[in-house]
């Protein structure tokens, strides 16, 4: 049985967006298989939980520590003589420091497990510790679990806009980028979510030691529910506080949609998400209709016909479509939207980068439903490489390295 500390940006519960879930599958997939788990995580005024939240999962025990990440634009405006990024510097607090390096020191601990890079940080208060009073004994493994290079969603986002928005995006990213060129290399191992960030990071020389772990889904709980779905209906799930998925949906219903709407008149686009801000409940209209949060992700989409995942920009692995793919849904996403997910373009997703592929894609799959449902099929296949227990075991391999 591994002992192991899991350090979080935001307390994983509620499992509603992708970086929550692949927090708490972390913690549940652990517990599964015997492991002791403490979660210790920054209680962000955003995503504030209570201490109970966890408590239904065996062997694992949440700590928090409030800490205000709000953003506040006089500290935005300080930030920039400053060498750690602002997006960063909001999740350094001197009292999460002081109680991680508590823990650290009387946890005995086998790994210690870094969610992400807003917590990265912490990596020299932990080596701290362990050079000052625990060098004597075996040392904790250093796991950073990389979702993916924030520096490439900033790049990606300011690629797409003008203006001082496009100079302030472009500095985060090179900020960030310095960041993680720093603070990387000083971690035992880099567990990455795709293939793709485990080769950027190599080829960038973050780290020489990187492993792709990827996210992970409960199979057992996900099994293709053959339910009566509304053919004539496309749909676009995701969190809608962050910005590339709110950059998603506008340019699908700007640039995409009123064509597939001539071509299909017959067709309703539904959009859902959590934290859905007033601009996109504006597109409400005949052929589209916003739903806001949703409290079943898995009975929306067995309610509709395809799934659209239409990202511009991103990284690391949308976990939202592996629990499509487990649903059996037929999966229609651009390149970027299906990185670090081992498909095969046309045979278990298919992949559209541009406005007419999307158009010629969705008139095709809505018209064909043979071909639609083989795709599907197909999906709940290659998805069983991301089960949780098969996962959470290399996982756990991992630490014991």
């Amino acid at each position: 049985m591994l002992k192991v500390l899991q350090i979080c940006p935001r307390v994983p519960y509620p499992p509603h967006d992708g970086g929550a879930i692949a927090m708490y599958q972390v913690a549940k997939g652990l517990s599964n298989l015997g492991h002791r788990v403490t979660v210790l995580a920054i209680n962000t005024p955003k995503h504030f939980q209570k201490n109970d939240v966890l408590d239904h999962l065996p062997r694992v025990k949440l700590r928090r520590v409030n800490v205000n990440t709000n953003i506040k634009l006089i500290n935005a405006g300080f930030n920039l003589f400053k060498k750690t990024p602002y997006i960063v510097e909001r999740f350094i607090s001197e009292s999460f420091q002081q109680e991680l390096q508590q823990e650290v020191l009387l946890g005995g601990y086998d790994a210690i497990h870094f969610e992400g890079t807003y917590v990265a940080y912490y990596v020299d208060a932990v080596k701290d510790i362990i050079d000052r009073y625990l060098k004597d004994e075996k040392p904790p493994k250093l796991v950073l679990r990389v979702h993916n290079l924030e520096d490439r969603i900033w790049e990606k986002l300011a690629h797409q806009l003008s203006g001082p928005k496009k100079w302030y995006y472009s500095y985060l990213a090179k900020g960030i980028k310095a960041f993680e060129r720093k603070h990387f290399p000083k971690f035992d191992v880099l567990a990455s979510i795709s293939e793709l960030e485990t080769k950027l990071l190599l080829e960038q020389n973050y780290s020489s030691n990187v492993v792709t772990i990827p996210a992970a889904v409960e199979l057992k709980l996900n099994e293709n529910k053959r339910v009566e779905i509304d053919r004539n209906s496309v749909f676009i799930l995701s969190a809608l506080n962050w910005k590339p998925n709110v950059e998603a949906v506008f340019w699908f219903v700007e640039k995409v949609w009123p064509s597939v709407i001539k071509k299909n008149p017959q067709l309703k686009l539904h959009i859902a998400g959590k934290d859905t801000p007033k601009e996109i409940y504006n597109l409400n209209s005949d052929s589209i209709q916003i739903h806001g949060f949703v409290d079943s992700a898995e009975d929306f989409m067995n309610s509709h016909n395809l799934m659209l995942v239409p990202l511009l920009s991103g990284g690391g692995m949308r976990i939202k479509i592996v629990e499509g793919m487990a649903l059996g849904k037929t999966i229609i996403s651009s390149s970027i939207g299906a990185e670090g997910i081992n498909y095969k373009d046309g045979t278990d997703i298919s992949i559209c980068n541009t406005p007419q592929q999307w158009v010629d894609k969705i008139t095709e799959l809505i018209n064909n439903s043979e071909k639609s449902d083989a795709i599907g099929e197909n999906a709940l296949t290659l998805c069983k490489q991301y089960d949780l227990k098969t996962v959470m075991e290399r996982l756990a391999a991992l630490y014991m390295r």
